[in-house]
């Protein structure tokens, strides 16, 4: 598969479970939103290990910006996304008031996550895609895992989705 579409096809899935996890905290799903972050998290943990270790080492010198800001970016995504996580498996205040509030601080969390994603994105897109588009990027396992956390959270949001709410 050619580089820019198993990209597009990978940030496309982060961005819709980045987004299925925000309409969990819309709907005050506790467990579907921990679920689908959960999901969000291993998929994104998937995507930076393939962008590492078999995309950003074919990155030419000419590149716009080096190896070592995509790298830095990835770290500082891994790191946002690992303490935004902490705050999603704590248990939701009891009170409703405090509960909503508690939902709007996650989401402000999460829209700052989707906007470094999407920034980052845009940068591999203006530059690191141009360069390397004719890269076939091989790695089954890689692809089979990413497609697991998509159909995993997918077969979630169905389920949940189909559920009567009040």
């Amino acid at each position: 598969m050619q580089l820019s579409q198993l990209l597009d096809h990978q940030h496309r899935g982060l961005s819709q479970l980045l987004t299925a996890h925000c309409e969990a905290l819309l709907c005050m799903d506790p467990d579907a939103a921990q679920h689908l972050f959960h999901d969000f998290q291993l998929a994104l943990s998937l995507h930076i290990q393939l962008e590492n270790e078999k995309v950003l080492t074919h990155l030419p010198p000419t590149s716009q910006w080096p190896k070592s800001l995509y790298r830095a970016e990835h770290t500082k995504l891994l790191e946002i996304t690992g303490k935004y996580g902490e705050q999603v498996e704590k248990t939701w205040p009891q009170d409703a008031h405090t509960r909503r509030l508690h939902i709007l601080g996650l989401l402000e969390s999460a829209f700052r996550i989707a906007h470094l994603s999407e920034h980052h994105h845009q940068r591999e897109e203006k530059d690191m895609i141009p360069l390397l588009n004719d890269l076939e990027v091989q790695d089954p396992a890689q692809q089979l895992a990413f497609e697991a956390c998509l159909k995993a959270a997918s077969a979630f949001i169905l389920e949940w989705g189909s559920e009567e709410t009040d």
